[in-house]
């Protein structure tokens, strides 16, 4: 089967970058306490949503130390109601598809079982991200209910700015193609990070909802 094909992206790559280049100056200017406050609001709001409610298998990310809304709320909500975690991790393409041009990795979803076993992961690779070595994949456990997604930017009508790399994008198709579902998703973020509008593209996946600072957008 051919890669998948996408069209000609430069005028909205430019628009892109210059969004993303803007959404970071002003998440630099957030006090610590500021990301925490609106963090917390962020995992009350998503407690509340039936696509929280009704999910089982959740995916989170691990926030990064600086300009990114934070998990670890969000994340004690999800042991505390006795849901099953599954936290990403990066790891090389090998003999799949590529689902974008040039992939040389892809994101999978690796079961975690308790706050201990997250303390002990350390920060590593450019972004000095958190990524569990073990664990079970989520296809193995039917695959996901839920994705809580990262961003650079949202809009009140759901769209999301990635960080440019696809991993998101490329891993619900292929959750759609292993377990012929696809999960809700909502996206979580910080004020500076709703936007007016985003420049997309028939590739981008269009969210469930999307929460920031506590405000919850369907």
């Amino acid at each position: 089967m051919p890669s998948r094909a996408f069209p000609s992206l430069q005028p909205n790559m430019l628009m892109k970058r210059a969004l993303r280049k803007s959404v970071a100056e002003k998440l630099s200017q957030l006090t610590a306490q500021t990301i925490k406050t609106e963090s917390i609001a962020n995992a009350n709001s998503l407690a509340s949503l039936p696509e929280y409610m009704e999910a089982q298998n959740i995916a989170v990310y691990l926030h990064m130390d600086d300009g990114e809304a934070r998990t670890d709320t969000i994340i004690t909500k999800i042991f505390d109601d006795g849901k099953s975690l599954f936290l990403p991790k990066i790891v090389p393409l090998k003999n799949m598809e590529p689902q974008f041009p040039n992939q040389k990795t892809h994101l999978v979803m690796k079961h975690v079982k308790s706050q201990t076993e997250i303390d002990a992961l350390t920060p590593q690779g450019r972004y000095r991200l958190r990524e569990p070595e073990k664990g079970e994949n989520c296809f193995a456990r039917g695959g996901l209910d839920l994705i809580i997604l990262p961003a650079v930017a949202y809009t009140k009508t759901c769209q999301r700015l990635g960080h440019g790399k696809g991993f998101y994008d490329s891993f619900i198709q292929e959750h759609i193609k292993v377990t012929g579902n696809k999960p809700k998703l909502v996206g979580v973020g910080l004020s500076p990070q709703l936007v007016e509008s985003i420049p997309t593209e028939s590739h981008d996946e269009h969210l469930d909802a999307v929460v920031v600072a506590g405000h919850l957008y369907k």
